[in-house]
């Protein structure tokens, strides 16, 4: 069962509604219409406030509570009907207006609020609906617990046991899922387990009294800490509101079989508690409220093992009528990630690429300009990366610590100018080769765990990418000069595993953001800044709002109009200048020219299977 980041509750309020009623005024109610391509694509509904008799400038004292998934377009319609026949169908009903959102723009709107103009099919003016999203607070705790094992049965033929302890949250159908696992403690029979903190979200789902069961088993040198391949010891079963009193006391651990053939049989040992406390943290969406930002850097591979990119079989092959692996993964997972940034400019940058004068590069910007390596939104990143395969050759070695050296320098300049806590980095990689710089990049890995940064490995193609799992150190830490890694901010995803399924490998690779966002803000002591004010324009009369074309792409959560003159998606292209005069990285030649422009048929990806050659379509 997924868990959610945080529930989101949605207050809202609309003013100037249409008057559909001819003896008296309109009796308005907002439906909720929700729609993920993780969850079926269409839209459905979800919640509906209460009615309101006779008010065109309603405030809906019901709100509606929604899951919110940080790794998924969450698309919201909001319906405003005039309800005549309360016991009627939606066609008995006279509409009054329409607003399509993500619930991604309502939180990172300035004060978490949205103030819109409704939609109607048959009317210019419709009236204007009110959002305010606040989080749950249930969602926003962590449980702080340490946990001791007194007189635990021994498992060991030749030895004490080595016991580990998991908790399993049980679900409506009876069924459990493991929420933690701790570590073993070797050779004992009164075992004081390592402190653990879990959010509330993850052990209960926010419901405290929820059963946990709790299990203790005794390690096992070829399964680990596999429960199928561990001895249980015992186990038993309690809920978060059962421990938060019980300090100090123990419960006793039971093993079922040994309870059946024992007609003595008392306990296999106890489970003491010996702290469990909730504690209030700042979550993610409260970053946002405060104006925190996220920014996406996108890295290119493109060394020859991709194959020419002429040739349909290559990786960088330009089909016009559908994406590529690449142009795939930079739409999915930047289609997420532009919602959380404010100007919506992304550094865009390549590797492994020889340029005409035989110069080779494993850092270059994908818009010509070294000094501004910015393009203007998700489109800006894909048009960017046409230029650049224009240009180049593909040549190689798979280089990938010049990209974080250069962005993790980009991040400190930033901090300095800013402060901590303003702007957080993920750095997309997107390969289709076994790195060959690994103690390079572990270097840079290492040196770059204490910068507010997450580094996505994308790996395209069938290449043995083992060793991108030793970054990824799930495992074993990450260790280079001596120093440790502060943070695991690495994440690998082979791209083949969700080959043609674009929305599910934006949530493979994003689903740890959040998390990772969250501990560096703790681990640096950053608290959130306080949420910014609502900045709702005071609404007196149906022209008192700003029209859409004063406001900017942010405000309105819409792709907005290219900031860039000559050439739309790429910032620091001028066609007016000759190609002498673009400046670009130290190791591009100065004779760097770029191909006439031409824009790709306008659409979003849908399924694409390499094999069969179907989807995705522009």
């Amino acid at each position: 069962m997924e868990v959610p980041q945080s529930k989101i509750e949605l207050r809202i309020s609309c003013r100037h509604l249409l008057n559909k009623d001819v003896l008296s005024k309109s009796d308005p109610q907002v439906i909720l219409y929700t729609a993920s391509a993780l969850r079926g694509g269409g839209w459905i509904e979800y919640g509906r406030t209460e009615t309101i008799k006779d008010n065109l400038n309603p405030d809906f004292a019901k709100g509606i509570v929604i899951d919110y998934y940080f790794e998924e377009e969450q698309r919201l319609k909001f319906v405003v009907m005039d309800i005549d026949k309360p016991n009627g169908s939606i066609h008995d009903q006279d509409l009054l207006g329409t607003f399509e959102t993500t619930l991604a723009t309502i939180v990172t709107a300035s004060g978490q609020a949205l103030q819109r103009p409704l939609a109607h099919p048959n009317r210019a003016k419709a009236g204007y609906i009110k959002i305010v999203a606040e989080e749950q607070t249930n969602l926003k705790h962590v449980v702080k617990m340490t946990y001791h094992g007194r007189d635990l049965d021994k498992k060991d033929f030749f030895g004490k046991s080595d016991p580990f302890y998991q908790i399993s949250r049980t679900q409506e159908d009876g069924s459990t899922t493991v929420v933690y696992r701790s570590k073993h403690v070797a050779k004992t029979l009164n075992p004081t387990w390592d402190p653990a903190v879990i959010p509330v979200a993850a052990l209960c789902n926010g419901d405290l009294d929820r059963q946990l069961l709790f299990e203790v088993y005794d390690w096992n040198r070829s399964g680990g800490s596999s429960a199928d391949a561990s001895d249980l010891i015992g186990h038993f079963k309690a809920s978060a509101n059962e421990l938060l009193k019980a300090q100090g006391k123990e419960f006793e651990l039971i093993n079922p079989k040994k309870k059946e053939k024992k007609k003595n049989y008392q306990n296999s040992g106890y489970f003491q508690v010996v702290q469990f406390y909730l504690e209030d943290v700042p979550t993610f969406l409260d970053y946002l409220a405060g104006g925190t930002t996220l920014g996406l850097d996108v890295a290119i591979d493109f060394t020859a093992s991709n194959g020419d990119p002429r040739n349909p079989n290559s990786l960088h092959f330009r089909d016009p009528s559908r994406y590529n692996f690449y142009q795939e993964a930079i739409f999915s997972v930047g289609n997420i990630l532009q919602a959380y940034d404010t100007d919506k400019q992304f550094p865009a940058y390549g590797f492994g690429a020889k340029f005409g004068d035989g110069t080779v590069s494993h850092c270059f910007a994908l818009n010509g300009n070294p000094k501004n390596p910015e393009v203007y939104g998700v489109q800006g990143i894909l048009d960017a990366y046409i230029l650049a395969l224009s240009n180049i050759s593909l040549y190689g070695p798979t280089n990938f610590s010049p990209i974080i050296n250069q962005v993790a320098a980009q991040i400190r300049e930033r901090e300095s100018r800013h402060g901590p806590g303003s702007n957080y980095s993920v750095l997309l990689m997107i390969t289709d080769g076994e790195i060959t710089d690994m103690e390079s990049t572990i270097r840079a890995i290492v040196h770059a765990s204490n910068l507010p940064l997450s580094i996505v490995i994308v790996g395209v193609g069938n290449a043995d990418f083992t060793k991108m799992h030793v970054l990824d150190a799930d495992d074993q830490p990450l260790i280079a000069d001596g120093r440790r890694c502060e943070r695991d901010i690495v994440q690998f995803v082979p791209y083949r595993e969700m080959a043609g399924n674009p929305h599910k490998l934006a949530k493979e690779v994003l689903a740890e953001i959040p998390d990772q966002f969250v501990s560096y803000m703790r681990s640096r002591g950053i608290r959130p800044r306080p949420a910014r004010a609502h900045s709702f324009a005071s609404i007196t009369s149906q022209d008192s709002v700003p029209n859409m074309s004063d406001a900017g792409p942010s405000d309105y959560g819409l792709a907005g109009p290219s900031r860039h003159a000559t050439m739309p998606g790429l910032r620091n292209y001028d066609a007016g200048q000759s190609s002498d005069a673009l400046q670009r990285m130290a190791t591009t030649p100065a004779n760097y020219a770029p191909p006439a422009y031409t824009t790709p048929p306008a659409g979003n990806p849908q399924n694409y299977d390499r094999k069969s050659g179907q989807g995705p379509s522009y």
